[in-house]
Parts: structure tokens; sequence; C-alpha cells
């Protein structure tokens, strides 16, 4: 759990995002338009985790510890 708020907070962001927008818009939906709130849930957890993966890297923070990639050839 450390690990996730130190270094990856975007994931529990994400993931407390999708799990919101799921069961607001699942209230506010009946019948067979409940797919709608699946949808709206993933659409803006991944937004969400790929916008602050985007900012990391623009940032270039080196948390994750990553080096850069092996070229080939």
């Amino acid at each position: 759990m450390g690990h996730l708020v130190n270094d990856a907070p975007e994931y529990i962001i994400s993931t407390f995002l999708m799990a919101g927008v799921g069961i607001i818009t699942g209230r506010r939906t009946k019948g067979s338009a409940r797919g709608t709130a699946l949808l709206a849930a993933s659409l803006a957890g991944t937004f969400v985790l790929v916008s602050g993966k985007l900012i990391k890297t623009l940032k270039g923070d080196s948390a994750e510890g990553e080096g850069p990639a092996p070229r080939i050839g």
C-alpha cells in the first residue's frame, strides 16, 4: 500500500474515480442502460490513469526506477 501512495497515486485515484462514476451513473440509469455506467466508469478511470502517467513523464519523474529502453541493433 505504501508504494501505491508514494510512487503511484494515479492508480488509487483512478480506481476510486471508476468506482464513484460507476455507482453514480448506475443509480441514475435503469434497465439495460446500466452498461453505460460501466463504460463511463472505465473511460473516466482510464483517462485519469493515462493523464497521471503523462504528467509524470513530462515532469521527468524517475520514481518508478525505469531506465532507458534498450536499443535493438
